[in-house]
């Protein structure tokens, strides 16, 4: 294959102009004191701010972008506007200094890289063909109809024992090509795609929960404020506000999937109501499952991987979630006893006087 799922991510994301300068400025917005101090940066970035019509106007200087993007395309809110610039960046204490600017970024790039919807491992005898736009997977569209489909290489990492990892979208597209019969070619969403390679090699889809890499980035952003001695002022207050919103939601988050999971086991009992040599049970069951929209020939099988997969995806949520929460109590615990050790001192100081 001529290219990776890592690298093609690094180049849609340089190649989209209006997504690559918003990750910038958002950068930016959190590392700069004042509004030249982000000018300056900005030009460490390769950023090139031209501030003198009604509009701020934005372009990349290290990729070939045409024409300038202006901000009000950036954000209807007015957010990369110069005066909002010097508002949010005016609360900023402490901050990645310009000779660090360039590095750290790069650094915040390549770990935003590694984000996913869905990972899926595909097995060697599962792929047809490995050509330098991708892999040609082997794979069932319903009953009887086998055929073919072409994950991208862009889509695509390539493993020591001869597996492929895809990373993939529910909503993307694949073309299903049947070779024996062309009225059966179709399009298949990412979703399906994940669901099939699955169940043909039984291994679990893994969902990269959003929530997971929101909290972290919170949590890094706490850590350079510590190392900094930065305990107060608004830009700490403003993080603080921020972790505890992360925390309402996630906790939502993990009572959406919990539900989900009660549903599943819904249906499963429901599945195997139908079997039962009870008729009550038997309608019971059919009600309940024409109440939830859920076909009476959906297989236990796959209904138990699927639990299998959301339980999953909470487990890591949950873990990583409380990590946080308990790192985040601990950071609190030491800048609280700091804090007093330093009002002892001062009356100490006081009293000897």
């Amino acid at each position: 294959m001529k290219n990776s799922h890592k690298k093609y991510s690094a180049y849609q994301r340089k190649n989209n102009f209006k997504i690559e300068i918003k990750e910038r400025l958002n950068f930016l917005l959190k590392h700069s004191t004042s509004i030249y101090d982000f000018k300056a940066k900005a030009k460490a970035l390769n950023l090139i701010i031209d501030d003198t019509g009604k509009n701020v106007k934005y372009r990349l200087a290290d990729m070939e972008q045409k024409r300038n993007t202006r901000d009000d395309t950036l954000s209807k809110r007015g957010k990369y506007s110069i005066s909002n610039i010097e508002k949010i960046v005016s609360k900023n204490i402490s901050v990645f200094s310009q000779s660090e600017i360039k590095n750290e970024y790069e650094k915040f790039k390549v770990e935003k890289s590694d984000d996913f919807e869905m990972k899926i491992l595909v097995e060697d005898w599962q792929v047809k063909e490995e050509t330098k736009n991708g892999i040609y997977i082997d794979i069932d569209y319903g009953l009887l109809n086998s055929g073919a489909i072409l994950v991208p290489s862009h889509q695509v990492n390539k493993l020591n024992d001869g597996n492929y990892n895809i990373f993939i979208k529910k909503k993307d597209f694949f073309y299903f090509t049947n070779s024996d019969d062309a009225t059966k070619n179709k399009f298949m969403t990412g979703n399906t795609v994940a669901k099939q390679l699955s169940h043909d090699n039984q291994h679990l889809v893994l969902h990269k929960n959003q929530y997971i890499s929101k909290l972290d980035q919170i949590i890094k952003d706490f850590e350079y404020l510590s190392l900094k001695g930065v305990s107060t002022g608004q830009q700490f207050s403003d993080l603080k506000n921020q972790f505890e919103k992360q925390v309402h939601e996630t906790e939502k988050e993990l009572s959406v999937l919990d539900e989900k999971i009660s549903r599943l086991n819904k249906i499963i009992s429901a599945i195997d109501g139908l079997s039962s040599d009870d008729l009550r049970k038997v309608e019971t069951s059919e009600a309940i499952l024409s109440d939830l929209k859920i076909d009476k020939s959906t297989k236990r099988g796959d209904l138990n991987k699927t639990i299998e997969e959301v339980k999953f995806e909470r487990q890591v949520l949950n873990e990583r979630f409380h990590d946080i929460v308990e790192k985040y109590k601990t950071y609190q615990g030491v800048k609280e006893n700091v804090r007093d050790r330093e009002n002892d001192t001062i009356k100490n100081k006081e009293v000897k006087r």
